[in-house]
Protein backbone atom coordinates (compact mmCIF):
# COMPACT_ATOMS: atom_id res chain seq x y z
CA UNK A 1 0.00 0.00 0.00
CA UNK A 2 2.90 1.97 0.42
CA UNK A 3 3.55 2.45 -3.23
CA UNK A 4 -0.29 3.73 -3.55
CA UNK A 5 0.37 6.37 -1.29
CA UNK A 6 3.71 7.58 -3.00
CA UNK A 7 2.11 7.58 -6.46
CA UNK A 8 -0.85 9.30 -4.77
CA UNK A 9 1.65 11.84 -3.71
CA UNK A 10 3.32 12.25 -6.85
CA UNK A 11 0.37 11.94 -9.17
CA UNK A 12 -1.15 15.13 -7.17
CA UNK A 13 2.10 17.09 -7.13
CA UNK A 14 2.38 17.00 -10.68
CA UNK A 15 0.70 19.38 -12.43
CA UNK A 16 1.64 18.39 -15.43
CA UNK A 17 0.64 14.67 -15.19
CA UNK A 18 -2.43 13.78 -14.79
CA UNK A 19 -3.93 13.00 -11.23
CA UNK A 20 -4.69 9.71 -10.18
CA UNK A 21 -5.32 9.51 -6.54
CA UNK A 22 -5.74 11.94 -3.95
CA UNK A 23 -4.56 10.87 -0.33
CA UNK A 24 -5.05 13.04 2.83
CA UNK A 25 -1.82 12.72 5.12
CA UNK A 26 -4.90 11.45 7.79
CA UNK A 27 -5.20 8.07 5.46
CA UNK A 28 -1.20 8.10 4.32
CA UNK A 29 -0.89 7.31 8.24
CA UNK A 30 -3.10 4.02 7.97
CA UNK A 31 -0.97 2.32 4.96
CA UNK A 32 1.56 0.18 5.82
CA UNK A 33 4.76 -0.48 3.90
CA UNK A 34 6.70 -3.81 3.68
CA UNK A 35 10.24 -4.43 4.16
CA UNK A 36 12.79 -1.57 3.29
CA UNK A 37 16.15 -3.35 3.17
CA UNK A 38 19.14 -1.87 3.34
CA UNK A 39 22.89 -3.09 3.09
CA UNK A 40 25.51 -1.66 5.33
CA UNK A 41 28.14 -0.69 3.15
CA UNK A 42 32.21 -0.98 4.04
CA UNK A 43 32.12 3.24 6.02
CA UNK A 44 29.08 1.60 8.26
CA UNK A 45 26.57 3.83 5.93
CA UNK A 46 23.07 2.10 4.66
CA UNK A 47 22.82 2.03 0.94
CA UNK A 48 19.57 1.80 -0.87
CA UNK A 49 19.40 -1.12 -3.51
CA UNK A 50 17.99 0.04 -6.96
CA UNK A 51 17.18 -2.83 -9.76
CA UNK A 52 17.58 -1.82 -12.92
CA UNK A 53 15.81 -3.79 -15.62
CA UNK A 54 16.76 -2.60 -19.20
CA UNK A 55 17.53 -5.16 -22.20
CA UNK A 56 19.61 -2.48 -23.92
CA UNK A 57 23.11 -2.47 -22.44
CA UNK A 58 24.39 1.26 -22.88
CA UNK A 59 21.14 2.34 -20.81
CA UNK A 60 21.74 -0.22 -18.13
CA UNK A 61 25.55 1.29 -17.75
CA UNK A 62 24.60 4.34 -17.96
CA UNK A 63 21.98 4.30 -15.26
CA UNK A 64 24.32 1.75 -13.14
CA UNK A 65 27.63 4.01 -12.51
CA UNK A 66 25.61 7.44 -12.68
CA UNK A 67 23.19 5.85 -9.72
CA UNK A 68 26.22 3.97 -8.28
CA UNK A 69 27.77 7.55 -8.29
CA UNK A 70 24.77 8.83 -5.94
CA UNK A 71 25.68 6.29 -3.45
CA UNK A 72 23.36 3.53 -4.76
CA UNK A 73 23.95 -0.57 -4.44
CA UNK A 74 22.79 -1.38 -8.18
CA UNK A 75 21.42 -4.56 -9.38
CA UNK A 76 20.87 -5.08 -13.14
CA UNK A 77 18.64 -7.59 -14.82
CA UNK A 78 18.73 -7.69 -18.83
CA UNK A 79 15.15 -8.82 -19.33
CA UNK A 80 11.80 -8.98 -17.33
CA UNK A 81 12.45 -12.30 -16.39
CA UNK A 82 15.72 -12.08 -14.97
CA UNK A 83 14.27 -8.50 -13.20
CA UNK A 84 11.98 -10.96 -11.47
CA UNK A 85 13.93 -13.44 -10.28
CA UNK A 86 16.60 -10.48 -9.10
CA UNK A 87 13.58 -8.76 -7.12
CA UNK A 88 12.31 -11.77 -5.61
CA UNK A 89 15.90 -12.56 -4.14
CA UNK A 90 17.13 -9.06 -3.43
CA UNK A 91 13.88 -6.91 -2.22
CA UNK A 92 15.16 -3.87 -3.76
CA UNK A 93 14.44 -0.54 -2.61
CA UNK A 94 13.06 0.79 -6.05
CA UNK A 95 12.57 -0.65 -9.03
CA UNK A 96 13.58 1.16 -12.44
CA UNK A 97 12.59 -1.07 -15.55
CA UNK A 98 11.84 -0.51 -19.13
CA UNK A 99 8.47 -1.64 -21.17
CA UNK A 100 9.65 -2.89 -24.50
CA UNK A 101 12.01 -6.26 -22.94
CA UNK A 102 12.17 -9.84 -24.15
CA UNK A 103 10.93 -12.95 -22.06
CA UNK A 104 8.73 -10.75 -19.95
CA UNK A 105 7.57 -7.21 -20.67
CA UNK A 106 7.87 -4.14 -18.19
CA UNK A 107 4.45 -4.19 -17.79
CA UNK A 108 4.43 -7.89 -17.09
CA UNK A 109 6.84 -7.50 -14.48
CA UNK A 110 4.97 -4.76 -13.01
CA UNK A 111 2.04 -6.68 -12.44
CA UNK A 112 3.98 -9.49 -11.07
CA UNK A 113 5.83 -7.22 -8.59
CA UNK A 114 2.60 -5.53 -7.05
CA UNK A 115 0.96 -9.11 -7.04
CA UNK A 116 3.11 -10.40 -5.03
CA UNK A 117 2.82 -9.75 -1.44
CA UNK A 118 6.30 -9.35 0.08
CA UNK A 119 7.18 -7.12 -3.13
CA UNK A 120 4.12 -5.06 -3.78
CA UNK A 121 5.43 -2.17 -1.08
CA UNK A 122 8.26 -1.47 -3.54
CA UNK A 123 8.42 1.76 -5.87
CA UNK A 124 8.75 0.68 -9.29
CA UNK A 125 9.64 3.62 -12.35
CA UNK A 126 9.10 3.07 -15.69
CA UNK A 127 11.77 4.19 -18.25
CA UNK A 128 10.51 3.50 -21.60
CA UNK A 129 11.35 4.69 -25.25
CA UNK A 130 7.59 4.58 -25.38
CA UNK A 131 5.87 8.37 -25.71
CA UNK A 132 2.28 6.33 -25.75
CA UNK A 133 -0.90 8.13 -23.67
CA UNK A 134 -2.43 3.89 -23.31
CA UNK A 135 0.96 2.94 -22.39
CA UNK A 136 1.30 5.60 -19.83
CA UNK A 137 -1.92 5.15 -18.78
CA UNK A 138 -1.51 1.18 -18.31
CA UNK A 139 1.56 1.48 -16.44
CA UNK A 140 0.22 3.68 -13.79
CA UNK A 141 -3.11 1.29 -13.45
CA UNK A 142 -0.46 -1.40 -12.83
CA UNK A 143 1.33 0.55 -10.09
CA UNK A 144 4.20 2.35 -11.34
CA UNK A 145 5.34 5.77 -9.99
CA UNK A 146 6.59 7.36 -12.97
CA UNK A 147 6.75 6.71 -16.45
CA UNK A 148 9.20 8.11 -18.01
CA UNK A 149 10.54 8.58 -21.73
CA UNK A 150 14.30 8.24 -22.31
CA UNK A 151 14.57 10.76 -24.27
CA UNK A 152 13.09 13.59 -22.48
CA UNK A 153 15.07 12.57 -19.34
CA UNK A 154 18.51 13.12 -18.60
CA UNK A 155 20.18 10.85 -16.21
CA UNK A 156 20.97 13.29 -13.40
CA UNK A 157 16.84 14.13 -13.69
CA UNK A 158 16.44 10.01 -13.26
CA UNK A 159 18.56 10.16 -10.50
CA UNK A 160 16.81 13.18 -8.86
CA UNK A 161 13.60 11.43 -9.25
CA UNK A 162 14.79 8.37 -7.48
CA UNK A 163 16.30 10.03 -4.46
CA UNK A 164 13.11 11.95 -4.55
CA UNK A 165 10.61 8.69 -4.41
CA UNK A 166 13.62 7.17 -1.74
CA UNK A 167 13.32 9.93 0.45
CA UNK A 168 9.81 10.34 1.42
CA UNK A 169 9.77 6.60 1.62
CA UNK A 170 12.46 6.66 4.05
CA UNK A 171 10.57 9.95 5.72
CA UNK A 172 7.42 8.20 6.25
CA UNK A 173 8.96 4.42 7.00
CA UNK A 174 8.43 4.92 10.94
CA UNK A 175 4.74 4.90 9.99
CA UNK A 176 4.95 2.01 7.94
CA UNK A 177 6.86 -0.05 10.07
Amino acid sequence: MFTFAVRAYFMANQPTKQRFYELSFSELLFLSDGDNKKYQSRGGKTKEKILIVDDEDLILEMYKIKLEKEGYEIITARNGEEGLIAARAQKPDLVLTDIMMPKYDGFYLLKKIKGDAELKNIPVITLSNLNDSYKRQKACELGTLYFLVKSEFLPKDVADIIKEVLTIKAKYSHVFA
